[in-house]
């Protein structure tokens, strides 16, 4: 089954693992609020068109700050989005590493 679903980063530059369906497109990431019975926080989401009947794969994610140092050769990596905090000011850049 064809569906959307979102996956959740981390706020740091490590790389970050996450098991999709093979074949998934990537199409955004921004920050989520949200504001329920836990509190009120804000998170970096990934959204991705899924084929749910795929085998599962490992996809790697870095998380850069603007103005933060970039150790990875910048060859290997897909940027998909850029995120930006309106609360706090800060932004993200979000990457696929290969």
């Amino acid at each position: 089954m064809k569906t959307i679903y979102k996956y959740t980063l981390k706020m740091t530059p490590d790389v970050q693992e996450i098991a999709l369906p093979k074949w998934s497109q990537l199409l955004t990431a921004q920050i989520q609020e949200i504001n329920n019975d836990a509190g009120y926080f804000r998170e970096i989401v990934l959204w991705v068109n899924v084929d749910t009947s795929m085998e599962m794969i490992k996809r790697k994610f870095k998380v850069l700050m603007t103005g933060q140092p970039w150790d990875e050769d910048c060859s290997c990596t897909n940027y998909i989005s850029t995120c930006q905090d309106k609360e706090t000011g800060l932004v993200f850049h979000v990457f696929e590493v290969q």
